[in-house]
């Protein structure tokens, strides 16, 4: 079985599809690797025509879903990721062209999760991360990612403030149930 990226809801395989399914599958991906899980489908809210900078927000998202951190509704508790970058299999981070225009072309979806109280967080190589500092959001968390260590990190508090929701979630739903009683 072929892994595909698709359009939210539709039959349509996007053109990375291919680039995809080498990243998801051995001996040339890494995901597999990862998960043990040899195919995927992943649905965008947009096209993604070409390039590689995809990869990184892809890593992080099924490093996520693996260890049961990510969230696939619009629950504006939990941070939002936004990721741009280009992965090797050992998963060191490498720049990418056109971040600026990339982050400009966020900027409504930056400013509807900052409106609705949610937590920006914007993964990048730091040599991204310096050419973009201007126009990244002063209330956006910045992730300089070059290297495995960096993206652990980053996945290890994405994990944590996950699970602190969840746990706040059960306390105040047990609160709720205590006091209508």
């Amino acid at each position: 079985i072929q892994s595909v990226i698709c359009i939210t809801n539709t039959f349509n395989a996007l053109p990375v599809s291919a680039a995809y399914h080498a990243f998801i599958r051995r001996p040339t991906g890494i995901i597999e690797r990862i998960t043990g899980i040899p195919s995927f489908r992943a649905d965008v809210s947009g096209p993604i025509d070409q390039g590689d900078s995809w990869q990184l927000a892809m890593l992080i998202a099924h490093r996520l879903h693996h260890k049961n951190g990510f969230s696939q509704n619009d629950n504006y508790d939990l941070p939002f990721i936004w990721a741009s970058g280009q992965v090797d299999i050992n998963q060191t981070v490498s720049p990418i062209h056109h971040i600026r225009e990339k982050l400009l072309a966020s900027k409504p979806l930056f400013e509807e999760i900052n409106s609705r109280g949610g937590q920006l967080h914007i993964a990048l190589h730091p040599d991204n991360m310096a050419d973009a500092t201007d126009i990244i959001p002063n209330y956006a968390i910045c992730h300089p990612l070059a290297q495995e260590v960096d993206i652990n990190q980053l996945l290890s508090s994405m994990l944590l403030q996950h699970h602190q929701n969840e746990s706040q979630n059960q306390i105040d739903h047990m609160e709720s149930a205590e006091q209508s009683a």
